[in-house]
């Protein structure tokens, strides 16, 4: 696998994304101009007759996106001040223990490398003590103010060159600028769902204004559910272009592909307890609601292709298989083995 090439390919499909996210938010614009066409009194009327002149159109349009820019830059600018750390504590991490135990010590000297390697400031260290499952992710605006946080699970269940893999990864979200694409696209997804929001306001005025109130709750419905598809769509890719950076910063993709496999073989898999671990799922190293066990065979179902169109990560065994051609699905030999009932005593 030539992982230079799935890296240009894989940016390249970002970049794709990104113009679908952007003219999905300009349809639900245009959609909002439909409500004139369904009042048949307006063509008899001046008023109609300029409503229905393409400066009307662009008057409607030019609200639309001002009522959505306004509206993500406000949650841009909050996102900004909430920064990385709140994203740690919110899904119950602690910072790296001093003096760290061995665990907690090697992470940082993996963190330690990786950070010179790619020379920016070493993120601070957070440690999810109370998971069992096998997650990660980084938080923040840039590399000034970015945190990483790792599973208890991660630590005890993963080799050195895994947890590098893993490190590795998450770098790549640092160094790639996901971090800040992904607070663009939540806030700019927060705009187009206050187009419902006004529109409930205007349907406080009655007569036309609920038939209006209406379409903005519909378009901003709409707008919604299509920036969310194209929102999973771009988190997707870059997850895949994580994966092949991390390739590309340790030198061999048995580190990660190792990780990956343990967390499909694991019981407790990448799963995290509580909402706020779920709210933040696209920052995570792997699904942390719980991942199909069966996610690597084909998609049949149209309940599965809707989820998928929604998940912010790809199946885990498309990971495995771009980063080990060779796998056979086959992990009986990444299981971890069962503790025997007479030890449970002794804790």
């Amino acid at each position: 696998m030539d992982f230079h090439a799935h890296q240009t390919k894989a940016e390249s499909k970002t970049l794709e994304f990104v113009l679908y996210f952007f003219l999905a938010i300009a349809g639900t614009a245009c959609v909002l101009y439909v409500p004139v066409w369904f009042l048949p009194e307006l063509p008899n009327h001046a008023l109609g007759r300029y409503l229905l002149s393409p400066s009307a159109f662009m008057w409607c349009f030019t609200i639309s996106l001002i009522i959505i820019g306004v509206s993500s830059l406000r949650k841009s600018m909050q996102l900004e001040k909430v920064g990385g750390k709140f994203v740690a504590y919110a899904c119950g991490a602690s910072p790296v223990g001093n003096p760290a135990d061995s665990q907690e010590q090697m992470l940082a000297e993996i963190v330690a490398e990786l950070s010179s390697a790619c020379k920016i400031r070493p993120p601070e260290l957070y440690v999810i003590r109370h998971e069992p499952g096998i997650n990660a992710f980084v938080a923040g605006h840039g590399d000034g103010d970015a945190v990483m946080a790792v599973t208890r699970g991660a630590l005890d269940d993963l080799t050195r060159d895994e947890l590098k893999g893993v490190a590795a990864h998450e770098f790549s979200h640092i160094t790639n600028g996901d971090m800040r694409l992904c607070t663009q696209l939540i806030a700019i997804i927060c705009g187009v769902s206050a187009l419902s929001m006004f529109g409930r306001y205007v349907g406080m005025l009655g007569g036309l204004g609920k038939i209006f109130a209406l379409f903005l709750v519909c378009g901003g419905w709409f707008g919604s559910v299509c920036a969310q598809a194209m929102q999973a769509s771009i988190s997707r890719q870059r997850e895949l272009l994580a994966d092949a950076c991390a390739v590309r910063a340790t030198g061999s993709a048995a580190g990660l592909a190792g990780a990956l496999k343990k967390i499909a073989a694991s019981s407790a898999g990448s799963t995290l307890s509580g909402d706020s671990a779920s709210y933040f799922n696209h920052l995570m190293l792997s699904d942390c609601r719980g991942g199909r066990r069966d996610e690597w065979w084909v998609i049949t179902s149209i309940k599965q292709t809707i989820f998928t169109m929604f998940a912010s990560h790809p199946p885990l065994g498309e990971r495995i298989r771009i980063l080990d051609p060779a796998f056979d699905g086959d992990l009986s030999q990444f299981a971890k083995p069962k503790q025997p009932q007479g030890d449970a005593g002794h804790q």
